[in-house]
C-alpha cells in the first residue's frame, strides 16, 4: 500500500521551486545575416511544449518547469488528464493523442514537444508506438517512467486501478513491447537510480531511446519536477542539443 499512499500524499504537496540558471538564448538558432534570401528558409523551431503529469498528480506541479520554459523561449502547455491517469492507461494515451491534436490545431504548428512524468510517460509511449502518434511529435521526453512496469504496482493498483498496467507482464505492457519504435521518434527517457517506486530503475530504459541515467546525483521519483540539473537535460534535448548532452550524471 506505500505506493498508493504516497501518490495520495503527493497530491497534497508543493512542488519545491527551487531557482535554475540557464542561457537566456531561445530555442533553435538565430538566422545568420550572410545567408542568401533566395534560400528556402529552415524548419520553423517547434515552441509549444505539453507537460503531462503522471496517475493522481495534477498539473500545479509542473508550475516550476512552466515558468523556466516560458522564460527560455517555449510555451508550455499543462495537459491534465480527467481521471489522472487513474483509469485504464490505453484510454490516457487517447487524451493525450486527443491533446497534442488540439494544440496542434490551436497553434498552427505540425508537431509539438512533449515532457511527461511517471504514467503520463507510458501512456504517451502507447500513444506513439501502439496508436501511431509519432507524425505529431518533435522531441518527447519522458521522466521517471515505468515502461517495463514496476513491482510497486501491483500494491498500488488495489487503489489506484490504472498501476495494474504498469505491473511487469501486464497486457497493457506486452502490447506497447511488441509494437515497434517507429523511425525518426526523438525519446529521450530520464530515470535516477535513487527512484523509490521504479522497481529496478531499469524499467524506465528504452530501445531505441536516448536513456539518461541520474546515479551520481540523488534524483528521487518527484525531485525532477523541479530540480535544475535535470530541467537543463530536458531543455537541452528541446533545443535539439540532446545528441551531444550528457547521459550520465
Amino acid at each position: 500500500m506505500r505506493l498508493a499512499s504516497m501518490l495520495v500524499t503527493c497530491m497534497l504537496a508543493s512542488c519545491a521551486a527551487d531557482d535554475a540558471t540557464s542561457s537566456p538564448e531561445p530555442p533553435g538558432t538565430p538566422a545568420d545575416p550572410t545567408a542568401n534570401p533566395d534560400d528556402p528558409p529552415d524548419e520553423t523551431p517547434t515552441r509549444t511544449v505539453l507537460l503531462i503529469p503522471g496517475t493522481t498528480i495534477t498539473g500545479d506541479w509542473f508550475d516550476t518547469m512552466a515558468e523556466r520554459l516560458r522564460r527560455d523561449g517555449f510555451e508550455p502547455v499543462v495537459y491534465e488528464p480527467p481521471d489522472l491517469l487513474t483509469g485504464p492507461l490505453a484510454d490516457g494515451a487517447a487524451g493525450i493523442g486527443q491533446a497534442i491534436r488540439d494544440r496542434i490545431a490551436a497553434t498552427g504548428e505540425s508537431r509539438i514537444h512533449v515532457v511527461a512524468e511517471c504514467n503520463g510517460g507510458v501512456a504517451t509511449r502507447y500513444y506513439l508506438q501502439v496508436l501511431g502518434g509519432s507524425a505529431h511529435v518533435d522531441q518527447v521526453v519522458t521522466f521517471v517512467s515505468a515502461h517495463h512496469g514496476t513491482w510497486e504496482a501491483p500494491f498500488g493498483s488495489l487503489v489506484v486501478p490504472s498501476l495494474a498496467d504498469i505491473t511487469p507482464g501486464s497486457p497493457f505492457l506486452e502490447t506497447m513491447d511488441r509494437a515497434p519504435f517507429p523511425a525518426g521518434l526523438k525519446l529521450t527517457s530520464i530515470y535516477s537510480c535513487w527512484d523509490e517506486f521504479m522497481i529496478p530503475y531499469t524499467t524506465s530504459r528504452v530501445d531505441g531511446a536516448t536513456n539518461v541515467e541520474f546515479c551520481d546525483r540523488v534524483l528521487t521519483h518527484f525531485d525532477g519536477f523541479s530540480d535544475p540539473v535535470v530541467y537543463e537535460r530536458i531543455l537541452a534535448t528541446l533545443r535539439g542539443n540532446g545528441d551531444t548532452a550528457p547521459t550520465t550524471y
